[in-house]
């Protein structure tokens, strides 16, 4: 029994000694005054707050749109494109677009 407790604490150090080495790759890669831009956490706010539930409602009004719409898109086959640009590209901007926008300050 001793030695499997001796094994076990030799594991244990062997372990924390590993972790303890792996730390600095838990460091940030950018630097902190890149993480504090004022007017970039205004636009995430704005995004967050804002924008996204406005694009969401956007979403949802053009389901109604796109059926308003069928009288005069299901003679041209073009509901797909309808479908497209009313319902899919608003959820897709406010669900699938990563929150901290980078892309959207430039």
């Amino acid at each position: 029994m001793k030695r499997l407790d001796r094994a076990v604490l030799m594991v244990l150090i062997a372990s924390l000694v590993i972790a303890g080495g792996q730390t600095s790759a838990w460091a940030q890669v950018t630097p902190y005054a890149d993480q504090t831009n004022p007017e970039q956490d205004l636009y995430n706010i704005f995004d967050l707050f804002l924008i996204r539930p406005a694009v969401t409602i956007a979403g949802v009004c053009g389901v109604g749109l796109v059926i308003l719409s069928l009288p005069f898109t299901l003679p041209t086959n073009s509901v797909d494109k309808a479908t497209d640009l009313f319902v899919v590209a608003p959820f897709k901007y406010a669900f699938v677009r990563e929150f901290p926008d980078t892309e959207g300050m430039k």
